[in-house]
């Protein structure tokens, strides 16, 4: 069964993007099957891998599907064994889109079931003020990026709600995979006083493997591509691998490297 892992957070600029990528090419690496797929109306991801102005989208699919259309998730191969489902500004109105149509969080659940390519993992990069019900309806499992910030705590209360809500009354299956610390500084204080304090309440839901600031990081994505392919030997590509392999630990499946 294809694993539809969903990397949300109402909150921008926590890591999405830069987790969906590196972990999505770290699975590539282990020799699964992986489709990213970007549903942010900005298409940061789309635009992060080097595509520029596709002729086919996530929104071009459902689209299709609210049409009667026999219709899937369109990809570009990016290089072995991974792939990308493209974004673009439409994408803002896929709710509205799907708002009179019944069974709408099954839409994207359905068009990711009929994609060929024989995928193990779909990644969905989710965006941070729509596509709640479209995402998470679809997703197998959920993770949560969060920077080390008193406001972040805060934000997780409203997180966790909306995630019990569809858990409840859309998706039953969606699984809270774990909570991802991002651009944490070991050096600051604050940042371990935090990361503490989210240990403490949630327990291991909570991710061991933390995601430190890295400049790194941020070079290999204006270059368009991941931090193990542009700096292997960088504390980024450790946390990148280290966190790639305790997800598939948390899954039960095989690190194949």
């Amino acid at each position: 069964m294809v694993k539809i892992i969903a990397v949300h957070n109402q909150k921008g600029g926590v890591g999405k993007t830069t987790t969906t990528t590196n972990v999505g090419f770290e699975l590539a690496r282990k020799g699964y099957k992986v489709l990213l797929a970007d549903l942010d109306p900005q298409a940061t991801l789309t635009s992060a891998l080097g595509v520029t102005d596709p002729e086919e989208t996530v929104f071009s699919a459902l689209q299709g599907a609210v049409d009667g259309k026999e219709t899937r998730l369109p990809w570009i191969r990016l290089q072995e064994n991974i792939s990308l489902c493209p974004s673009c500004r439409k994408m803002a109105d896929a709710e509205y889109l799907l708002q009179n149509e019944y069974g709408r969080e099954n839409f994207l659940k359905e068009l990711a079931a009929k994609t060929d390519g024989g995928y193990d993992f779909v990644l969905l990069d989710c965006p941070p003020a729509v596509g709640l019900i479209t995402a998470l309806g679809a997703a197998t499992d959920l993770i949560i990026p969060v920077q080390p910030e008193v406001a972040s705590l805060y934000g997780l209360v409203s997180i966790l709600d909306t995630v019990a809500v569809i858990q409840r009354k859309i998706n039953r299956g969606l699984n809270l995979l774990g909570m991802l610390v991002t651009q944490y500084d070991r050096r600051t204080t604050l940042h371990a006083e935090i990361l503490e304090a989210m240990r403490k309440q949630y327990g291991e839901t909570v991710f061991s493997t933390v995601i430190s600031r890295s400049i790194r990081v941020a070079e290999s994505m204006s270059r368009k591509t991941d931090v193990v392919s542009y700096s292997r030997n960088s504390n980024g590509a450790a946390d990148y691998r280290s966190l790639t392999r305790e997800i598939l630990s948390r899954l039960n499946m095989v690190d194949n490297k």
